[in-house]
């Protein structure tokens, strides 16, 4: 999805350091960074010793759009997702499309995400299927009867939950680092904890927050930024 900023998803595996049978730790890593407007970030690489998959969601929020590639092991580039099936050193930047900007700089943030596939592939094997980790990720504004309400969010189903939501012409903040529990079906995130529950549906161009408690309620389209969830 393209708007004023730009969440994407790339896939690949930061290798955390083996285990035990060539296995790769799965592991989260955040990094921020500026870029010219049409240029592209310094190649970061990643040392690969097993299959794995990259997940990167990178946004910037100053007009222009970015998008992720994946370098691999013999030096082609390759759009997101891809999956790196042999062992060798990989790379992932992030570059920058010119839309609109005020600046010549493109600041952003990306987060990477590693996924093990060795067990997954040992798994079919053996007649067990595994599940790769769900994440939801966003950051903007949807419209309420009384003007806008801005929201940001990062959730996974490994239990880091953290979520912002301010309304402040209805008087209701929230602000929740770890006490909520996170719930996947397909593109919809359902985040629920401390009498509050919070769905993100990501529609491509016309993402959906809904924010329900026992005083609150307001469901409505992203008007700025937008929602990834897979």
């Amino acid at each position: 999805m393209q708007r004023r900023f730009a969440l994407l998803a790339l896939s690949a595996a930061v290798a955390a350091g083996g285990t035990a049978g060539g296995a790769l730790a799965d592991s989260v890593t955040t990094f921020n960074e500026v870029i010219p407007v049409s240029g592209c970030s310094p190649l970061r690489e990643l040392a690969l010793t097993a299959p794995a998959r990259i997940a990167v969601d990178a946004m910037t929020w100053y007009g222009g759009t970015v998008r992720a590639e994946v370098v691999a092991a013999d030096g082609v580039f390759h759009p997101e997702p891809f999956d790196a099936m042999e062992p060798g050193t990989y790379g992932v930047r992030v570059c920058g499309t010119r839309d609109w900007s005020p600046t010549a700089a493109l600041p952003f943030s990306a987060v990477i995400t590693v996924r093990d596939l060795s067990t997954r592939a040992a798994g079919a094997v053996a007649g067990v299927s595994a599940t790769l980790p769900h994440v939801a990720v966003g950051w903007g504004a949807v419209r309420t009867n009384r003007g806008l309400a801005w929201f940001w969010v990062r959730a996974a189903t490994n239990g880091n939950v953290r979520v912002q939501f301010h309304d402040g012409a209805h008087g209701v903040h929230v602000s929740e680092h770890g006490t909520m529990k996170a719930r996947f079906d397909g593109h919809r995130a359902q985040l629920t904890g401390n009498g509050l529950t919070i769905t993100l549906v990501d529609r491509g161009k016309r993402d959906l927050v809904r924010v329900t408690s026992a005083k609150y309620r307001i469901s409505s389209s992203v008007v700025r930024g937008g929602l990834r969830v897979s």
